[in-house]
């Protein structure tokens, strides 16, 4: 039985906006961890994080990151140029990316491995994780 990841109601994020993963991309792990949130939460989904003023890219990079040694960083407009959304999922400042058609996990994947995207050191990287 699947969790109900519920929606937040908040505004979509600005194109401008950047968006965070830990690590490089890589299209085994996403189809791995889009697959995952799909038999938990019942859609498929790749996780990201939208810094704020309210929680920083600083503060995002040493706790939520801690444990990724790179980051990759997507401006919200180069994913909506590949048809993914933000899904405004858990606790602020999480969202999910999906794909337009929610069921189709490998145009997610693809979709992600085109979008333009920065990779950069996370230099609050932890590798024990705190």
């Amino acid at each position: 039985m699947t969790r109900q990841r519920m929606r937040r109601g908040e505004p979509y994020p600005s194109p401008i906006a950047h968006v965070l993963r830990g690590g490089r991309l890589e299209a085994r792990l996403l189809l791995e961890d889009a697959t995952r949130n799909q038999a938990i939460y019942g859609f498929y989904g790749n996780s990201v994080w939208l810094p704020s003023t309210e929680v920083a890219a600083e503060v995002l990079s040493a706790t939520k990151l801690r444990r990724s040694a790179e980051l990759t960083s997507f401006e919200v407009r180069a994913l909506t140029e590949v048809n993914v959304r933000l899904w405004d999922t858990g606790v602020a400042p999480h969202y999910d990316v999906v794909y337009e058609v929610a069921g189709d996990v490998e145009a997610l994947v693809a979709s992600l491995m085109r979008a333009r995207r920065e990779v950069v050191k996370n230099v609050l990287y932890d590798p024990e994780g705190g």
